[in-house]
């Protein structure tokens, strides 16, 4: 239930700040559609989770403990802080590396405006969500499937790669590097550390280049992610001082 409500949250934060909306009767029917999609994510998701979650804690339970954590309210916990700030930093290397060989186009939102490119976050909250469950899915199915987790993890990193090639040799390599890390990241620290990888490397748009028109728009994921790893690193220190006991007097 909380995780649809986050959903439904989440895709309707970016149909608010992505649309006008115009109070007039002729444009009611728009208004219920855009009312009806988040209800219909939240609805399917929430089906979904309910039928993934009991198969994948019985196959990778460890892969869980964050994510129930983070769903029970615990916001404050270590180990939560941990795993997004690994998927973090993992997510923002891996699209590093892309971005040396990839050309980048601007986004299509920078053009409609600063509340649109905004739109862009919450959206992509959700579908960092949803992609890591689909992929703990994916690998619980295949190692029942097999029932081996080392088949599981390989049948699954078959996946990954193919959904990652392209038209070029750098596109394969590239995607045997993402697979491997996601496989990694999934395997060690679990599906709160994948959603936060699949956030920080879905966002990686246009580098900055403040001489450009959408200088301010390109900063907006710069700074969502930033002050989700700021967050991550303040609560992976359990209230503890961030230069541990460097500075008190023995």
């Amino acid at each position: 239930m909380r995780f649809g409500v986050f959903v439904a949250v989440c895709t309707s934060a970016t149909s608010a700040l992505n649309w006008r909306f115009v109070p007039v009767p002729a444009h009611i029917w728009f208004q219920f559609y855009m009312l009806g999609i988040p209800l219909l994510f939240s609805l399917l998701t929430s089906i979904g989770y309910m039928a993934a979650e009991p198969f994948a804690r019985r196959m990778w339970p460890e892969a869980m403990v964050s994510w129930q954590r983070l769903l029970n309210g615990r916001l404050r916990d270590p180990l939560i802080g941990r795993d997004l700030m690994l998927g973090i930093l993992t997510g923002s290397a891996v699209a590093l590396l892309d971005s040396f060989a990839r050309t980048y186009e601007v986004h299509p939102t920078y053009g409609r405006g600063v509340l649109p490119s905004i739109s862009d976050i919450p959206f992509y909250l959700f579908v960092c969500s949803f992609l890591a469950l689909l992929n703990l899915a994916t690998l619980s199915a295949l190692t029942g499937l097999f029932r081996r987790r080392w088949l599981g993890m390989l049948a699954t990193g078959v996946i990954l790669v193919g959904s990652t090639l392209g038209p070029n040799p750098w596109y394969v390599a590239f995607g045997f590097v993402a697979a491997s890390a996601m496989l990694l990241i999934l395997t060690r620290f679990g599906l709160l550390a994948l959603a936060a990888f699949i956030l920080a490397e879905s966002t990686d748009w246009p580098p900055l280049d403040f001489s450009q028109w959408y200088a301010d728009r390109a900063l907006i994921p710069v700074l969502a992610r930033l002050a989700l790893l700021i967050y991550a690193f303040w609560v992976s220190l359990g209230g503890q001082p961030i230069l541990g006991s460097a500075l008190r007097d023995d």
